[in-house]
């Protein structure tokens, strides 16, 4: 688990992207997004989650109301509680559990 992610500021975040794969060493998840480097930002960053070795994976999301909250932002909350990730999103969620989770500026 990367310490950054504890203080990361998930609160009006966008996700872009989320892919998963599988394969016999195990299953990875690359989110893409754009968030607030810091509570002061003007404009979000791209910023890369990857989760390695997920053993569970959960997303419900009304795509509708995630458009309809582009500008504003449609992650509401999020945080990381030992290895689960939970993304709160408009009305939607993402529940990834894995032995690492990564953030990076991209």
């Amino acid at each position: 688990m990367n310490n950054s992610l504890e203080n990361f500021i998930w609160h009006d975040g966008n996700i872009e992207s989320l892919n998963y794969s599988v394969a016999k060493t195990g299953v990875s998840l690359v989110i893409e997004g754009e968030f607030y480097s810091s509570s002061e930002s003007k404009q979000r960053d791209k910023y890369l989650i990857t989760c390695d070795n997920v053993t569970r994976f959960n997303n419900m999301a009304d795509f509708e109301e995630i458009l309809d909250n582009l500008s504003a932002g449609s992650v509401s909350n999020g945080y990381l509680k030992e290895n689960k990730l939970w993304l709160y999103l408009s009305d939607g969620v993402i529940e990834i559990h894995a032995k690492n989770i990564n953030v990076s500026k991209h």
